[in-house]
């Protein structure tokens, strides 16, 4: 397969204001894995490759499990940056959370133990892009309840876009977790 050519495919439909929705082999998505492993594990990272990968998944039409154990290992790599994260969030939405609801699984306790130390990193983005995956957790969210509460920014987050959207997330989910009133 030719990540390049798949790639630009991508970008231009996305230009146009297209969705782009790939399906991927079975044999596509191990050539994926093992891509991303030798990216991760090789001592100086691709990220445009990385980059390019995360994208295609990003954009695909359903899920595979599979990229469960590539996914974490990206999302918990401290070499990897914040662009890349964020590509590794949106495609853990759909191979990873989206995928096991369909197959009424619960989400693997190591993706979210990934998801908690991403909700302490140091990038104002990757905070709050694993917030909106952190959401799409539904009811497995409350398990981070304690950290969402240590990370909630104070009154001054309103001048702040990212912070605003962080405090706004958060906030949605504390209401979440509360009992209801009557």
């Amino acid at each position: 397969m030719d990540i390049d050519l798949a790639y630009q495919d991508v970008l231009e439909k996305l230009k146009n204001n297209q969705r782009p929705l790939l399906k991927f082999t079975p044999s596509e998505y191990q050539y994926f894995i093992s891509e991303l492993t030798d990216s991760i594990n090789s001592e100086k990272l691709n990220d445009h490759k990385v980059e390019k990968i995360l994208c295609l998944l990003g954009h695909t039409r359903g899920g595979d499990l599979n990229l469960e154990g590539s996914l974490t290992s990206i999302l918990s790599s401290p070499k990897m940056n914040p662009r890349n994260l964020i590509f590794a969030l949106a495609a853990a939405e759909i191979h990873l959370i989206k995928q096991s609801k369909l197959e009424g699984r619960r989400v693997g306790h190591e993706f979210i133990e990934v998801l908690r130390n991403l909700l302490f990193h140091p990038h104002i983005e990757v905070v709050e892009w694993c917030l909106r995956t952190v959401d799409l957790l539904g009811g497995q969210a409350i398990i981070l309840k304690k950290d969402l509460i240590k990370i909630r920014p104070g009154f001054f987050a309103i001048f702040n876009k990212h912070k605003r959207n962080i405090r706004s997330i958060i906030d949605m989910l504390l209401k979440r977790f509360s009992p209801p009133t009557t």
